[in-house]
């Protein structure tokens, strides 16, 4: 995504026939849309803004209405398209917490030892999963206070404690 957007998801198609589509969130987005107009569309650097008409969440989805979208066939031109607000609208967060979007490709270091990155994150009741890509094989981090022991958005890291045999263990 652009820089200066913030990734909140990507379409992953219609719901309905009525012109309403399917975002994948990458993280809650209940207080993010609260009050949205519209918002920024990409595709392959490509961005344009769409007024929104309204949504809803349903299961892990939020459904979407744009405006000037009224059928199936519509939605479908949406389908793969990455989700995005001005980063300078988003909610501040409180310290130590971070949005998904920005955990996502940071290089995981283990003391002195690089790891691989964080390609993914699986949200659960009690905590994030970082899914790490390391040598064409991936390994699971939980995502507590006790593991991950600095976050370096500038340099692009995330130093991390994991409990002995973790990494060795966990290979998904």
């Amino acid at each position: 995504m652009r820089p200066g957007l913030l990734l909140l998801g990507e379409i992953v198609g219609p719901w309905g026939r009525k012109g309403e589509a399917k975002l994948f969130p990458y993280a809650d987005l209940r207080p993010i849309l609260a009050g949205r107009d519209g918002l920024f569309l990409e595709r392959e650097g490509k961005v344009q803004f769409r007024a929104l008409e309204g949504f809803r969440f349903h299961k892990s989805l939020v459904i979407l209405k744009f405006k000037e979208c009224s059928d199936i066939s519509e939605v479908e031109t949406l389908r793969g398209l990455k989700v995005g607000i001005p980063r300078a609208t988003a909610p501040s967060l409180s310290p130590d917490t971070y949005y998904h979007y920005d955990i996502i490709g940071l290089e995981v270091i283990s003391g002195q030892e690089p790891r691989g990155r964080v390609t993914e994150i699986w949200t659960t009741p009690a905590n994030d999963i970082y899914v790490v890509e390391e040598g064409g094989k991936s390994w699971l981090l939980p995502a507590t206070k006790e593991v991950i022991q600095q976050v370096d958005l500038e340099r692009g890291t995330l130093q991390v404690n994991p409990p002995k045999g973790l990494i060795d263990l966990e290979e998904v």
